[in-house]
């Protein structure tokens, strides 16, 4: 699947399925608190990940055994990543090659 794709499939998640703030609103200045709302949702996302990460680091989980949950952790990351794409009407595809291409003009000195 695309991101393209992705980001049309979420949208259409979002339009089918109701909740006390609508993920499928286009964010404009004038309800900057749906954006702050997706902020925090991503910032909540980002913690419960970080959790299992801190865990498995003082050994009380082996990676093998956390590796369900980092994967629905980035999975849920992924998702109000995507939903900030769509609200804020933006393709990942292209924000992400533009910004690939300045990290590599950026760190060329760095390259092998």
């Amino acid at each position: 699947m695309t991101l393209d794709e992705l980001q049309q499939s979420q949208a259409e998640f979002d339009r089918a399925h109701t909740a006390s703030i609508p993920f499928f609103e286009p964010i404009t200045a004038d309800n900057l608190q749906a954006l702050e709302h997706l902020l925090v949702c991503i910032a909540g996302e980002v913690g419960e990940l970080a959790n299992v990460v801190k865990k498995v680091r003082r050994g009380d989980r082996g990676l093998e055994d956390a590796r369900p949950s980092i994967v629905d952790e980035t999975a849920d990351i992924l998702i109000y990543v995507v939903k900030l794409a769509n609200q804020l009407d933006f393709r990942l595809d292209d924000a992400f090659k533009d910004k690939l291409e300045r990290n590599r003009e950026r760190f060329r000195r760095y390259e092998a």
